[in-house]
């Protein structure tokens, strides 16, 4: 794996937020709570470009989110490579794989990015996720 992230602040420095968890994106703060976010991210394992460093004995206020590559995503039920991963709004932390084709206007709100890893347990998992790099995805659901 290996991804750009950058460190965003928690919009609630107590929540606990780990690697693989998804999260909303608030005025350029993290929250797994996503009924108000402004973009869904997920957060990196092992950044291998780190931007927005944040200050001295400021770490532990915030998390590394992948803006771009590959990274494992907390993901439950089976997944296709190929899929779409999109966050599931009653699991906080956690998507769901989706098929393209059933993929609905609705879900690209939610949409982290595509799984490049086939994984058909139904439990909770991580999954190696293609984050930022849509090539054109989304108008193709459009359109169909």
């Amino acid at each position: 794996n290996g991804d750009y992230a950058e460190w965003l602040e928690r919009l609630n420095p107590e929540e606990y937020i780990s690697k693989g968890d998804i999260v909303g994106v608030i005025g350029g703060k993290i929250t797994k709570d996503l009924e108000n976010a402004e973009q869904i991210m997920a957060v990196s394992e092992q950044p291998i470009m780190l931007g927005n460093i944040p200050k001295v004995n400021k770490e532990h206020l915030g998390n590394n989110v992948a803006f771009m590559g590959q990274i494992p995503v907390k993901v439950i039920g089976s997944v296709t490579s190929g899929d779409y991963i999109v966050a599931d709004t009653k699991v906080p932390g956690y998507g769901i794989a989706k098929n393209p084709s059933d993929i609905t206007i609705e879900d690209t709100k939610f949409i982290v990015g595509r799984s490049w890893q086939t994984n058909l347990a139904n439990g909770p998992k991580m999954v190696n996720t293609v984050i930022g790099v849509h090539n054109g995805d989304y108008l193709k659901i459009i359109k169909n």
